[in-house]
């Protein structure tokens, strides 16, 4: 899973340039708006119909602080790998500190992936 600023798709090749990937949020304070940004997920050995949630949450308390829904996927064949390309809107983070971006397939945990938000030092 990257977080990055946008997702650039190529419409004959389906090929993807994530452009600007970052894990870390460089804010002067708290709270601060982030975003829009998108999450870029490849996964694979999963077949059938899912829901995919991602979720932001605060990494000391688990206090979600935004989600995300794709509309349902159908995925053929489990050996191929897929890819979900989510665009997030703009996100308003209480505090400093690490978040964990965490993915669910049909309300089932699958990943995750750690971002920080540190604060802007000199300037």
């Amino acid at each position: 899973m990257l977080v990055c600023d946008s997702i650039i798709t190529e419409a004959q090749t389906n090929k993807k340039t994530l452009v600007g990937v970052f894990d870390t949020w460089h804010v002067p304070q708290t709270p601060f708006t982030i975003g829009p940004f998108w999450v870029y997920i490849k996964m694979a050995d999963a077949a059938g119909k899912y829901i995919f949630r991602l979720k932001l949450v605060v990494l000391d308390n688990e206090k979600v602080v935004a989600e995300a829904v794709t509309r349902e996927v159908e995925i053929k064949d489990r050996l191929s790998a897929f890819d979900i390309p989510l665009p997030m809107p703009p996100i308003p983070i209480p505090e400093f500190g690490g978040y964990e971006l965490q993915i669910y397939a049909n309300d089932v945990y699958v990943g995750r992936s750690v971002v920080n938000v540190q604060r802007i030092v000199g300037g």
